[in-house]
């Protein structure tokens, strides 16, 4: 599988039917159900589906995503086990 950069949207679709076909992805890895950004500035994590995935996995999932989107705060706050 390329990296999906240069790729006209044809091709693309033909990575996803190959991959479809031979079981390296399902439906939902091309059109996820959930994607998460988790963090801002170090080291963020990214999730689709509930599954951890790298930068390049989640910017190319969201480009696909059709949803509703929000965003949760904590004021900065650092939280520990004791408090």
């Amino acid at each position: 599988m390329s990296t999906g950069k240069n790729l006209s949207r044809r091709d693309i679709l033909k990575e996803n039917i190959i991959a479809l076909a031979r079981g390296e992805k399902t439906p939902k890895d091309i059109y996820p159900d959930c994607v998460c950004k988790i963090g801002y500035s170090e080291d963020p994590i990214y999730l689709l589906n509930d599954k951890e995935v790298s930068e390049e996995e989640y910017s190319r999932a969201i480009a696909n995503f059709d949803g509703e989107g929000f965003t949760i705060t904590y004021g900065g706050r650092k939280f520990d086990e004791e408090s």
